[in-house]
């Protein structure tokens, strides 16, 4: 796992957007939003702040959009990549984590961007509609990507 962490390293020292996500998982089940803008499901994340490193852009990404605490909890870095926006053409760089939680009700009440206004709990190698690639806010979603390998 050090070779996954040195190239995280690497780009979080780079000059594009950077964007966490973070799978919180419980048992055979994974947290999955609606977004409000196109209806597509995502993972909680979003853009880090300046300075900010990884796992705290996490927690408080998970904090603010679904509002689960995860002080405390380890998580654990999945992927860590350059990509291009499919959307606008531009790089940007997302860092990928996996928590192991306790299910518990997720709202968006305290989000101060309003992005999602459904949180479910999905089983994660069952054939939720919410999970099917079509239905994915990310076209090449991490999350879930690692966690159907398992």
């Amino acid at each position: 796992m050090a070779n996954i962490w040195e190239k995280a390293r690497e780009l979080e020292k780079s000059p594009w957007p950077k964007i966490v996500t973070v799978g919180l998982v419980s048992g055979d089940h994974v947290l999955t939003g609606q977004r409000n803008d196109n209806k597509l499901w995502v993972s909680p994340g979003g853009h880090m702040d300046e300075n900010e490193d990884i796992l705290s852009a996490g927690r408080r990404e998970v904090l603010e959009e679904s509002g689960i605490d995860l002080t405390g909890t380890d998580m654990h870095l999945v992927r860590a990549e350059r990509l291009v926006s499919h959307r606008t053409g531009k790089p940007f760089v997302v860092f990928g984590l996996i928590a192991n939680v306790d299910m518990e009700k997720a709202t968006g009440v305290n989000d101060p961007d309003k992005e999602v206004s459904l949180w479910k709990w999905v089983k994660i190698h069952g054939d939720a509609p919410e999970l099917r690639a079509e239905a994915r806010h990310a076209k090449d979603d991490f999350i879930l990507q690692h966690l159907r390998a398992q």
